[in-house]
């Protein structure tokens, strides 16, 4: 069952699958984490969001450093 998609270039395949898990919703925001590894350690955290379900290149992003 398709729930939402969006277009993009993935590649040879042609198109990615991800499992359905209901996103965090913030003042009609959907927020991903993302983490930055280095060397099997964090160094890093960004927080994208959008409206939809599914984030992308434009929607909002904040980087964190953790030093």
């Amino acid at each position: 069952m398709v729930v939402e998609e969006t277009g993009g270039d993935y590649g040879e395949e042609g198109h990615v699958y991800q499992a359905l898990a209901a996103p965090a919703r913030l003042r009609r925001n959907h927020p991903v984490f993302g983490v930055w590894m280095i060397d099997h350690e964090a160094g890093g955290l960004g927080i994208r969001e959008d409206t939809g379900r599914i984030t992308g290149n434009l929607s909002r992003f904040v980087p964190h450093y953790f030093k």
